[in-house]
């Protein structure tokens, strides 16, 4: 004490006998009063400030993002919906858009076993050059979903050389890690064999084949310094040697493969031309413009050469969308298109689509294919809420608009628009996402979008590998979107409808001129024709509503209106939930039944339940296919439904001619005896009112 004293510090001096003596019990009682109503006095000084704070200062355009976080956030709770959101659909008899006959799309990727993703390697014996293509799981789900576009590529397929017969190939080598790669990979070789096997499985299982043909071939990649990781850096710090390459494009490698493709009677429905090597969206390169054109004219005029009576379809440029790349890609394809603007509605004929005969003009390319990754990377720990916002669904719809809104003005209608790779998520997508249930909002979502806004397909990353797939290899299950997918194949057919959502109070213009409020915005609606191939749905013009409720807490009435549908129309309903209410059950209910499949591949039933009138009832976190077999919209019917059609209605006029020279048969015969029985005429003739068995007037 003595030391502490003699410092100076105030702190350390001595204090009093007074303060060292414990304090009686009056005065512990006086001091607990004071020191609670102190703080009870701070407390309400607090709420008070931080109350005025928070009404002066809250953006209030922050708080439905906030709100609906926290909705999101109870999203695996079970809740009891509180909100009830009635909503008014109008549908009208108009086609805006057709999609291409073998829209259902799948893609097979190159990646090897090693490929892996923020330490999750979800690609073993997933590859091309890898999978048992004659395993029953396998087979039976692809039988389900055929006829169908099977896309044989992604990122390695540029790194690629081709072993053909009698060729002068080296020994054909698999792929190796190589971290001073932008890909991750080097080397890689498709064997004559595997090839083959390919075109023997789609025989099998009823698919036509998309291959993406390397760009690089015959370009040398630009030399890093030693220790350059370009694999593992981002892109703030990945020098430009990772993605630069010289010289130009050798076709000759590819020309081998075509032609004896062609000798063997195997012929590509598509030639994709590279992956993702538009400029600064690029992967493994950064290509320009105008370079990338040029090499695909030359592989234009193979193609022709090796097939002259009916070539592949050419895509181009399957990469990340980039507009003011795209431009200038387009812009050299097609120098003398015409600019005329063009709605969103008004797109392009996708006629163009299928290979053109000799006598058609020749277009450069048939598809302008992009990929969408509408979620970001897989390592985002919010993906949940992200496939569940519906600006970020949004977003997508206004990408889809923009490419097919450009791709009609550079083309002139020549070339369509199409997804040829989506996976939500890029990088293998989300253990507990991609493969689970809620992975399906933004998927059916994306499928709406491409059919209503001028695309020709989209094609699902992928059908095995990652944890897109749509098969799991693993479980020997098929996905959750799986299911998504084989009810598009079944029930929608490739013409798309109009459609406008809005409140219930909403007014149908009698020249189509409504548009989309912004009532319920968490609902998203897409309407197709019935398809005609499977029974029982399209029975009389039969159309497709497809719903999807965002909202975890409301349910939707949604009134259809469209002549034809009535408050007694026959309904078929195909409503998917969540198992249980866990959005990342990697399992789906349909109508309140999992859906599992054996394990010798064979699928589950997918039974409808019967239900009538035009008011669809959908509850929270759900989506659902509603068929409406006999909506007799017209742009809907079959050809044999519009002959049976003109019957009625030529019956119905004869019928009605018929009546009407009845009609004026039995009057003239009565005026006839009339005026035979009274021997004098009347100016004012039988009374109509009356029957013509009453007493003529006087």
């Amino acid at each position: 004490t003595a030391t502490a004293a003699s410092t100076g510090d105030p702190r350390s001096r001595a204090a009093p006998a007074s303060e060292l003596l414990p304090p009686r019990s009056d005065d512990k009682d006086a001091m607990r009063t004071g020191s609670r109503r102190w703080l009870l006095a701070v407390s309400i000084a607090v709420q008070l400030l931080l109350g005025l704070l928070t009404a002066l200062f809250e953006p209030r355009k922050l708080q439905p993002a906030a709100a609906q976080r926290r909705v999101h956030m109870r999203v695996h709770a079970k809740t009891v919906p509180v909100d009830h959101i009635e909503v008014k659909l109008n549908l009208h008899h108009v086609v805006i858009n057709r999609l291409s006959n073998r829209f259902t799309c799948v893609s097979l990727d190159f990646w090897p076993a090693e490929k892996c993703d923020y330490n999750d390697c979800a690609w073993v014996n997933a590859s091309v050059l890898t999978a048992n293509l004659s395993d029953p799981v396998l087979v039976t789900t692809m039988r389900a979903l055929s006829p169908l576009t099977l896309r044989v590529g992604g990122s390695l397929a540029d790194l690629l050389s081709y072993e053909v017969p009698g060729g002068q190939n080296a020994r054909c080598v698999p792929f190796e890690l190589d971290p001073s790669s932008r890909i991750g990979f080097r080397g890689g070789c498709l064997p004559w064999r595997k090839w083959l096997a390919l075109y023997d499985f789609c025989d099998a299982v009823g698919c036509e084949i998309i291959f993406t043909a390397s760009a690089l071939h015959g370009r040398t990649p630009a030399t890093c310094p030693a220790g350059t990781l370009c694999r593992q850096l981002n892109a703030t710090t990945r020098p430009a040697c990772c993605t630069d390459w010289s010289g130009r494009w050798d076709p000759s490698n590819l020309r081998a493969l075509l032609e004896a493709s062609a000798a063997a009677n195997r012929r590509p429905a598509g030639i994709a031309f590279g992956n993702e090597l538009a400029g600064s969206h690029g992967i493994v390169a950064h290509l320009p413009a105008t370079e990338y054109a040029s090499d695909l004219l030359l592989l234009g005029d193979l193609v022709w050469r090796i097939w002259p009576e009916r070539p592949p379809a050419l895509l181009a440029p399957d990469s990340n969308f980039d507009a003011e790349w795209f431009a200038e890609f387009l812009a050299a394809l097609f120098p003398n298109a015409s600019l005329a603007t063009s709605s969103s509605e008004a797109q392009p004929s996708l006629e163009s689509a299928e290979p053109p005969q000799n006598s058609e003009p020749r277009s450069p390319i048939s598809l302008v294919s992009h990929h969408m990754y509408p979620l970001g990377a897989a390592a985002a720990p919010e993906l949940l809420y992200k496939g569940l916002d519906a600006r970020k669904l949004e977003w997508s719809s206004d990408r889809l608009k923009l490419v097919a809104r450009l791709v009609a003005n550079y083309t002139g209608g020549a070339a369509s628009a199409c997804v040829s790779e989506a996976g939500g998520a890029y990088n293998s997508g989300q253990r507990f996402f991609s493969d689970s249930f809620v992975s399906g909002f933004w998927y059916n979502d994306l499928l709406g979008g491409i059919g209503k806004h001028g695309h020709a397909m989209g094609c699902r990353q992928s059908l095995i590998g990652g944890r897109y797939a749509l098969v799991d290899l693993r479980s020997r299950q098929p996905s959750p979107d799986f299911y998504s997918t084989l009810l598009w194949r079944r029930l929608m057919s490739p013409k798309v409808l109009r459609s406008v959502k809005g409140p219930l109070g909403m007014r149908s213009a009698a020249n189509m001129s409504e548009v989309d409020e912004p009532a319920a915005p968490q609902l998203r609606c897409y309407v197709h024709c019935a398809r005609a191939g499977t029974a029982g749905v399209n029975m009389w013009g039969g159309v497709v509503v497809l719903l999807i409720n965002l909202a975890s807490t409301a349910r939707h009435s949604v009134h259809v209106m469209m002549d034809g549908i009535s408050s007694t129309s026959p309904r078929l309903d195909f409503l998917l939930t969540a198992p249980r209410g866990d959005m990342r059950s990697p399992s789906i209910a349909l109508n309140g039944e999992v859906l599992t499949a054996f394990q010798n591949g064979t699928l589950p039933a997918l039974p409808h339940v019967q239900a009538n009138g035009s008011v669809i009832m959908l509850p929270p976190l759900s989506f659902g296919f509603f068929v409406f077999p006999e909506a007799a919209a017209r742009p809907c019917f079959t050809e044999l439904q519009m002959l049976k059609a003109k019957h009625k209605v030529a019956a119905s006029a004869d019928a009605s001619m018929k009546h009407k020279h009845a009609a004026t048969s039995d009057a003239a015969a009565y005026w006839t005896s009339w005026k035979g029985g009274k021997g004098k005429s009347s100016t004012k003739g039988p009374n109509r009112r009356r029957s013509h068995r009453s007493v003529p007037p006087s």
